[in-house]
């Protein structure tokens, strides 16, 4: 799932690209595949610290340029949802069944 500041980032990054590379030639440049700077432009990528680098020698603008403001990072994990918490993950989930078999 994407938060807030890698779809921010990707906006930019996107924003900075657009009309000078496309993804594709973006992405040959640093190493990616172009299905990669998709999904960075989405949210749905992190990036390494290398990688925004790359990046952003590539499009020709700071590093700086592209990184959206702190307070646009996804709440941690304490704060989410406590529905959402609660939700049987695989382990509960065997161990339940492992339970109702014995």
């Amino acid at each position: 799932m994407a938060d807030l500041f890698n779809e921010e980032l990707g906006r930019r990054i996107r924003a900075a690209r657009d009309g000078k590379l496309t993804q594709a030639s973006l992405g040959e440049r640093i190493g990616l595949s172009r299905t990669a700077i998709t999904n960075i432009e989405c949210g749905r990528q992190r990036l390494l610290v290398d990688q925004l680098v790359d990046i952003a020698n590539a499009l020709g603008v700071p590093a700086s340029e592209l990184l959206p403001s702190s307070g646009t990072r996804q709440p941690v994990r304490s704060e989410i949802n406590p529905a959402i918490a609660e939700m049987p993950t695989v382990d509960r989930w065997v161990k339940a069944v492992k339970r109702s078999t014995a």
